[in-house]
């Protein structure tokens, strides 16, 4: 189980191809800023994955990947990685795994971890290189976007001998150009090991965040926040939890904890508080009735009752928000839906 999950990480990113084997480039759609999410499933598990580019670090790209696990088979991944100064991301990003020169996971709840070399250099072996094995088939119409199609046929390396054999579906006006993809596994004898399927669901571009200006003296840090300066800085995580029997999920909980242990004063201002979810709820927006002030850091932490808002709601369950180097994390469980009059 623990290699088709990993396996199944590395396919997890199919961004953008250019070269001898592809019929044209596909990729000019995916500047900084621009994601897609998929869904992916394989006999055993079921996925929503979400790639973003993010902002280039001192000429290097750094990509995203978050992927959510149906019914909490697995706590949520959270992946970073950094490429090589100089790759070719618009000709040649389907294989950037073989080009990557450091990155991180986040499992669940827990800290990162940086990749060591030893993990970075097993990344690349195992990198797949679609490129110069696949043959271009045809332009199709797959989920209403016109797409080229190429087939492919891989031996993966280690363990038994196995073949798989594949399809990309490839438009240039979807960032990271993949439509879908299908693909099967046999051994040796002819037998089916797995299968894989990832289908386009929404995409777009988003605007990045005002790198900070460059200082010889850092700017001195506040000792009061509102919830959403704190939340949007990474400082704390946000337990929440609806209230069982509450319409709508418009009764919820709220633990807010800071992630160190230094003193801050937090404010949760009077009236409406946005904070972004990403996946799966896009936004948890609630209001309050009156402003609440809390001293959190260390085993001091915030509780409050709030009333949720917004179209789209969590509508019962325990989950937890917070945001690590710009990016949203969520892990728990919820059920999300549309509010019923």
């Amino acid at each position: 189980m623990r290699r088709i999950v990993f396996s199944l990480l590395l396919l997890l990113i199919v961004p953008s191809l250019f070269a001898a084997g592809w019929k044209k480039p596909y990729f000019g759609a995916t500047p900084p800023g621009s994601w897609v999410r998929y869904a992916d499933s394989a006999p055993d598990m079921k996925m929503t994955s979400t790639i973003t580019r993010l902002s280039d670090d001192d000429g290097r790209a750094r990509v995203e990947l978050n992927v959510a696990f149906a019914n909490n088979q697995y706590p949520p991944v959270r992946n970073l990685y950094t490429l090589k100064h100089g790759f070719p991301l618009d000709r040649q990003l389907i294989d950037y795994m073989a080009q990557i020169e450091s990155g991180s996971i986040v499992s669940g709840d827990g800290d990162p971890t940086v990749l060591d070399a030893s993990t970075i250099a097993a990344i690349i072996n195992s990198s797949t290189r679609y490129e110069p094995v696949v043959t271009f088939k045809g332009t199709e119409t797959v989920g209403g976007k016109q797409a080229d199609r190429y087939s492919y046929t891989l031996h993966p390396p280690g363990g038994e001998p196995t073949t798989e054999t594949g399809d990309l579906w490839l438009s240039a006006a979807v960032p990271f150009g993949l439509v879908k993809q299908s693909s099967v596994t046999k051994n040796a004898k002819g037998k089916v090991t797995t299968s894989y399927e990832r289908m386009l669901l929404d995409s777009g571009t988003k605007p990045l965040a005002a790198e900070p200006a460059k200082s010889a003296k850092a700017a001195p840090k506040k000792s009061s926040q509102t919830l959403k300066e704190a939340y949007d800085a990474g400082l704390v995580q946000v337990s929440v939890t609806i209230m069982p029997g509450t319409h709508n999920g418009e009764s919820a909980h709220l633990i807010i904890e800071k992630k160190d242990d230094e003193p801050m004063t937090l404010v949760v201002p009077k009236g409406k508080t946005t904070l972004h979810v990403d996946m799966p709820l896009d936004d948890f927006v609630f209001e309050l009735a009156a402003e609440k002030t809390f001293t959190i850091g260390g085993e001091k932490i915030a509780e409050l009752d709030v009333k949720q808002l917004g179209e789209q709601r969590a509508m019962d369950g325990t989950f937890h928000i917070s945001t690590y180097e710009g990016s949203p994390l969520f892990s728990g469980s919820a059920t999300v839906g549309w509010v019923k009059k």
